[in-house]
């Protein structure tokens, strides 16, 4: 782990498949301790290959813990949220109890049914997504990236650095990049887009900017595992005058060589997620204990839901041994299906 570099970590490519959650550890230094003795699963050099491991994040917020000598959510508090009178943002559980005017998070149950659901207690995980907000502040957050650095006639950060965030992105496949916590499309009708969505118990987002048109969108819903996502470049199509049903990705059809049985199996990662690869007849399904996809097939390793999400395999000599699915590289078992 000694070539692991900061940008690294911030692009999400350290070579660290996704980790067991441990939210119970409240404290960055005990969640240090747990990835120093805990089991690790690499999947490559660190710039080698792209996949979301919230792990990243809980140790840029020990580096800022040790460089401030301040708590991570105190340090963001006092250089983010207040400086750009964000005053409806926070990462305190106490602080939404006294707000008044506060959305009521939800879920699916079994039944499909709306049920209340309480605010997570994230524990470290907090660093990587425990802040609670709205609309209207997300917009003031926004104005830094359109505006080069500069909230309310003031500097925050210098344009170049800042810029850096979506500037020569990490190439994950097809049109899709990363940078630093941010997804890109370098060429969207001739624009670059920079998002970032996210979700927990009871809440989806999706926030972003587009540089050229001073252009900010910040979707938001109190219910878990909401597509808005596609509310969101919906909003983004109308504000640019696009066709409204304009997709984020243009998938082209190439090389076809391998057959449909290499890439079947069981795809795991020690974050809990499982997907099932089979093949039906002369296509294949994804599945897991949600749903089951039929997949369209681009090239030797490219498929696409019937949402128009990619699905990227990865292939030693012979067989697939990796998928990325979503945001996060899952690796294949050679254990039982999903549903043993």
């Amino acid at each position: 782990m000694d070539d692991i570099k900061i940008y690294h970590l911030l692009s999400h490519t350290t070579g660290l498949a996704p980790l067991n959650r441990k939210e119970e550890l409240n404290k960055l230094s005990n969640h240090l301790n747990y990835i120093a003795s805990g089991e690790l699963e690499f999947l490559g050099k660190p710039g080698e290959f792209f996949s979301y491991c919230n792990d990243s994040f809980l140790l840029l917020g020990i580096i800022i813990e040790r460089l401030t000598g301040k708590l991570y959510r105190r340090h963001i508090t006092e250089i983010i949220l207040n400086r750009l009178k964000m005053y409806r943002s926070t990462m305190s559980l106490e602080e939404i109890d006294k707000f008044d005017n506060v959305s009521v998070p939800y879920h699916h149950n079994k039944k499909k049914e709306l049920e209340v659901q309480s605010w997570p207690k994230l524990g470290n995980y907090e660093v990587g997504g425990g802040i609670r907000s709205n609309v209207l502040d997300l917009l003031k957050y926004g104005i830094l990236y359109i505006n080069n650095g500069m909230y309310d006639e003031e500097t925050f950060i210098n344009k170049e650095t800042l810029q850096k965030m979506w500037q020569n992105p990490f190439k994950i496949h097809e049109q899709n990049y990363y940078g630093y916590a941010f997804k890109v499309i370098p060429n969207y009708n001739g624009k670059t887009i920079v998002e970032h969505g996210g979700g927990q118990p009871g809440v989806s987002s999706n926030f972003g900017f587009i540089p050229d048109e001073k252009l900010v969108v910040a979707v938001l819903c109190n219910v878990s595992g909401f597509d808005v996502a596609d509310i969101w470049i919906k909003a983004v199509n109308t504000a640019l005058d696009l066709p409204f049903e304009k997709r984020r990705n243009h998938f082209i059809k190439g090389k076809i060589t391998k057959s449909l049985d290499t890439y079947c199996g069981t795809y795991t990662s020690l974050e809990g997620s499982c997907i099932d690869i089979k093949r039906e007849n002369n296509v294949l399904i994804l599945a897991n204990e949600e749903k089951k996809d039929q997949l369209k097939r681009y090239n030797d390793n490219l498929f696409v839901t019937k949402k128009d999400k990619p699905i990227y395999f990865y292939f030693n000599e012979k067989n697939a041994w990796a998928v990325l699915y979503g945001a996060r590289m899952l690796t294949r078992t050679k254990k039982g299906g999903c549903d043993e």
